[in-house]
């Protein structure tokens, strides 16, 4: 809601000073990122302090009546963005308190400080009475003629203004953050993580979106960085944050998209189902995203984001476990990782996605200091079981391409099966990594190079694939290039031991 030129005054309340003419909050002088919907909130709060401000009343501030947006789920972030940026928490609030069901009240003291008003106009000189001048039928024609003009000049600036208003620039790339768990139980992390990654590999069958891998974006779980710094770090354009509710056998989602350069909620929406759709879930949330952002889905990814059958919830959660224990590269989080895969697999023997993740399991158990002939043979079995089930799972192929070239030296063989992992998955940031290690295993180090700052495109902070993006331009004879790579890789992760 704009706030009239002359009414603009600056807010004191609890150390914190809103000057409205330049939108800025500060804190002991310092200035407090706040972005535009919390910054309309917190006005509306501060010019009606200790009353109560109804929930529409901010809906009709926030948004008009034609925005597409799940307004209840739009409302608690920028509620919640808000209450971060003054350092507040709904539990013990010091600032802003929730009144279920009616709305919000300010319950800091606020001091106004009207604005300087604008310097008076010094009068005009004082002009000689003059008799009225004739119109004649060329000066009124001429007057008709220049308000016509001056009318089309207005209404072709206010339709430019609403264009500019309503047609943000177009989303390209997109950035899953972890999904909050707001059910606060920590043996549930593992199932908001997978629902993380579960979003982030459906939107990235969409060929038309660059999303970023989940290496990338893990590091912000937890943290309280401005969503614009966040869309700047990972050069995105816009951002998806979620929260996951679990209760039994339902799970709640609430996902919405912020645009990354204006902070504006773009869409929101909640979900609900029972865990044993949750597959369903996951690949609707995505498909909406992706109407959302109006991305072209070709007819092979609308089914793929469409065939999300029922699964067993049992089974579900250990195969969630499992790769929440792999990812953790560790030796005991790999045999950990092992035990759920199989006990997933041991209760739904047709589940592909169980298989391949023992496919990768397995793959790494040099870290047991085991021979390879006792873990490969056994990776190359459950990577071939798992496309034997289901041969659209790109993981599972770059799992087989994995073992082929590693082990067997089927470099034929391995690099077909990375190609199909590609095709399948063209934002693995993971499997363009691994085929660019490959290319380079052959000397084919211009086509490692391209592959592996593919990958870099998709997961810009992983420290993994910076160090291998350091060592390809370094075979491609780039050697000062190689250098600031990996100097940069160490301002961001100074104890990876391989930068």
């Amino acid at each position: 809601m704009p706030v009239p030129p002359e009414s603009r005054p600056t807010y004191h309340f609890g150390g914190f000073e809103l000057e409205t003419r330049s939108a800025e909050l500060r804190k002991d002088g310092l200035s407090v990122r706040l972005a535009d919907q919390p910054f309309q909130i917190l006005l509306l709060l501060l010019r009606r302090p200790g009353e109560v401000v109804s929930r529409d009343e901010v809906r009709q501030a926030l948004w008009p009546a034609d925005t597409f947006v799940d307004f209840d789920a739009g409302l608690n972030s920028a509620i919640k963005r808000l209450r971060d940026a003054l350092g507040d928490s709904a539990e013990s609030p010091r600032f802003v308190e929730t009144l279920p069901r009616r709305g919000y009240r300010l319950l800091a003291a606020v001091e106004s400080e009207a604005a300087p008003d604008a310097p008076a106009a010094p009068p005009g000189p004082v002009q000689a009475a003059t008799s009225p001048r004739r119109w004649t039928p060329t000066r009124a024609a001429a007057v008709l003629a220049l308000g016509i003009l001056l009318i089309a000049l207005v209404a072709a600036a206010t339709r430019a203004r609403w264009h500019r208003r309503r047609a943000p620039a177009p989303i390209r790339s997109i950035a899953v953050l972890p999904f909050e768990n707001l059910g606060g139980d920590p043996e549930q992390e593992y199932f908001v993580d997978g629902m993380t990654d579960a979003v982030t590999t459906d939107l990235a069958q969409v060929s038309a979106l660059r999303v970023i891998s989940r290496t990338s974006v893990a590091q912000y779980k937890k943290t309280h960085k401005p969503l614009r710094q966040i869309a700047e770090e990972l050069d995105v354009d816009a951002v998806v944050e979620g929260a996951v509710i679990r209760s039994g056998n339902r799970v709640r989602v609430t996902a919405q998209l912020i645009a990354g350069d204006t902070d504006e909620h773009l869409w929101a929406r909640d979900y609900e189902r029972e865990v044993r759709d949750v597959l369903t879930l996951q690949s609707e949330v995505a498909g909406a995203i992706a109407q959302a952002v109006k991305a072209k889905l070709q007819p092979q990814e609308q089914r793929r984001l469409s065939a999300a059958a029922a699964i067993d919830p049992a089974v579900y959660e250990a195969y969630l476990k499992g790769r929440f224990y792999w990812a953790s590269r560790t030796a005991e989080g790999k045999l950990k990782a092992e035990r759920f895969f199989q006990e997933a697999i041991a209760k739904d023997p047709k589940y592909a996605p169980a298989w391949s993740g023992l496919s990768d399991t397995y793959r790494q158990f040099g870290i047991r200091r085991l021979p390879p002939r006792e873990y490969m043979p056994r990776a190359e079995a459950a990577a071939r079981q798992a496309l034997a089930l289901d041969d659209t799972l790109a993981e599972a192929h770059a799992s087989l391409a994995g073992v082929l070239y590693r082990y067997e030296w089927d470099w034929e063989g391995a690099e077909r099966e990375f190609r199909l992992s590609l095709e399948l998955d063209p934002s693995s940031a993971e499997a363009h990594r691994a085929y660019a290690i490959y290319l380079m295993a052959v000397r084919r180090n211009p086509e490692g190079l391209v592959e592996v700052q593919r990958a870099w495109e998709l997961s810009p902070l992983s420290p993994v694939i910076n160090v291998e993006l350091g060592l390809a331009l370094a075979r491609n004879r780039r050697y000062a290039d190689a250098v600031v790579r990996l100097e940069r890789t160490l301002e961001f992760e100074p104890s990876f031991w391989r930068a």
